[in-house]
């Protein structure tokens, strides 16, 4: 299957699997909020990996993933809304460590489409 791309987000080396999952990201890239280093560390430790794990899943290094968890850099771009996506994707009660355990093995690219998915779904709480 051809991937999608497109110049905003070329820069930031990220592939799309459909043009669905392009859309829904131009969507929530603007409308990304900052959010508190507490809240990405709560949102890190919901995907159930180590920092290390995680940077590694989310192609970043480790040191700049403790940096955001500790308050000394924010995310920016493809990082910042991929946070996002997870806080949204948590909020709707999406099986989170799941779809990080298998994006382990099955590439970043595989990661952000799941969770892309899933912040998308309608919420299952009552």
């Amino acid at each position: 299957m051809e991937h999608q791309r497109c110049d905003s987000t070329r820069r930031r080396g990220i592939r799309f699997l459909s043009l669905t999952a392009h859309l829904t990201y131009q969507m929530i890239l603007q409308m990304t909020p900052l959010l508190a280093p507490s809240e990405l560390r709560s949102l890190r430790k919901a995907t159930g990996l180590s920092r290390e794990r995680f940077a590694y899943l989310i192609g970043a290094s480790l040191p700049s993933v403790a940096r955001w968890e500790t308050g000394g850099t924010t995310p920016t771009g493809a990082v910042a809304t991929l946070y996002s996506l997870l806080q949204r994707a948590v909020r709707r009660n999406a099986d989170i460590a799941g779809i990080a355990a298998e994006g382990l093995t099955r590439g970043a690219e595989w990661f952000v489409f799941q969770i892309s998915q899933a912040a998308m779904a309608p919420s299952s709480r009552p």
